[in-house]
């Protein structure tokens, strides 16, 4: 008798323990249902395919971090803790299934459905270091008030061109916060509302703007503008072809000093002879990010370089073309930049003869990537190459004779 009440309460217990178990599993858990999505590019769908279940797997964490950082973390900070954990996201999906798998209907892009099941435990965990380590960074780097004021100069008739526009004005911001500036935007200023129709027409450079700036206690101030307009690719067709103009002003606002000012312009053909409206926003959003994201890396290098109490964290992305280099010396130029410090991640876009384009992810200065290339280059005898910079984009060219 007393073997047998031994032995049930064994059973008991290892029930009891299991059920706990599953208990704090499915706490630390959470399972979320999402759809991805991935450009078809040259017929490859299966490549594709990957890259929309990558897609999908990302879109479950990130929403599951976004309710997590939006409990413990404050605005300013949320976007660089987000992009820090989402750099790792696949390590955070315990397992999926995959609901469906096919290509859209148009066939140009391929979607798949998943549930995945997110680790909240590991996730809450990161963002918690994360955060800490955001706070001692910005204690250390003594970081200054950036505000950014976005202008919509496109008339009320272009709706598609709203969402783009406020898609650009938050690309900046995260850019911004990722190089650790602290962020504002026009909410901070008392009264924006009054003022913004005479920002529209493009009266920005007012001390009266800057004084409600300053009030707002930000140092400097972004004004992001653009414009957007409709136009005939050629004359057969109607309206086929979007065309967005760019313009970024770096204001000091305690001295009014422009510190740089930036105009671009961008146009994008339209796939379809019948577009919809879905069809004119995912044109002017290309448009809008082609054209803003030289401008916004070429004003946070500005203002690093008036800043020099600090260094990016976060690497910025940038475009090196090297043009009428030797052949023979392009892959071992190239295998030196990978080594140089600061560069976090390098590929190449293009390779022919006398012409190698690379897409290069660098963690400290313009002036520090465009010293360490002409080091490299001088190691294979390019001494005086001619260079060009503008925005995200270094242009090295070989003026030596061999």
């Amino acid at each position: 008798m007393t073997r047998r009440i031994v032995k049930l309460t064994s059973l008991y217990l290892a029930l009891a323990l299991a059920l706990s178990l599953g208990w704090v599993q499915a706490a630390s858990a959470e399972w979320v249902q999402v759809i991805g999505k991935a450009p078809i590019e040259g017929g490859d769908t299966a490549t594709a395919e990957r890259e929309a279940l990558d897609d999908a797997l990302r879109k479950a964490v990130e929403q599951v971090c976004g309710t997590l950082i939006q409990a413990s973390t404050n605005i300013e900070n949320a976007q660089v803790v987000k992009d820090e954990v989402l750099s790792s996201a696949r390590g955070y999906i315990t397992r999926y299934n995959v609901l469906s798998s096919r290509p859209s209907a148009d066939g140009r892009h391929y979607i798949v459905t998943v549930e995945a099941d997110v680790n909240t435990a590991s996730l809450k965990e990161r963002i918690r270091r994360q955060e800490q380590a955001l706070l001692i960074r910005q204690k250390q780097m003594g970081n200054k008030n950036v505000i950014v004021l976005g202008i919509k100069q496109f008339l009320e008739d272009f709706p598609w061109a709203t969402k783009p526009f406020e898609l650009t004005v938050q690309m900046v911001k995260e850019k911004l916060a990722q190089a650790q500036f602290i962020v504002l935007d026009e909410g901070a200023i008392e009264g924006f509302a009054g003022v913004a129709r005479t920002l529209k027409q493009g009266g920005w450079r007012k001390p009266a703007l800057y004084q409600m700036a300053k009030a707002a206690h930000a140092d400097w101030m972004v004004v992001v503008a653009m414009d957007a307009t409709r136009q005939k690719a050629d004359p057969d067709h109607a309206f086929n072809q979007v065309e967005v103009h760019m313009r970024m002003e770096l204001i000091d606002v305690n001295t009014g000093q422009v510190l740089t000012a930036k105009y671009e312009k961008a146009r994008k053909n339209l796939e379809t002879t019948n577009p919809r409206y879905a069809h004119w926003q995912e044109a002017v959003s290309d448009a809008a990010r082609e054209a803003a994201e030289a401008e916004i890396t070429d004003i946070v290098n500005t203002l690093v370089a008036h800043h020099r109490g600090f260094q990016p964290t976060e690497p910025q992305r940038y475009i090196v073309r090297f043009e009428r280099f030797q052949d023979q010396h392009v892959d071992a130029i190239l295998k030196e930049l990978r080594r140089l410090p600061g560069v976090t991640q390098m590929r190449v876009q293009s390779q022919k003869s006398r012409l190698t384009v690379v897409q290069v992810f660098y963690r400290r200065s313009v002036d520090s990537l465009r010293t360490g290339l002409k080091r490299i280059l001088a190691g294979f005898g390019y001494r005086h190459p001619r260079i060009e910079f503008s925005g995200n984009k270094l242009v090295f060219r070989n003026t030596t004779r061999f």
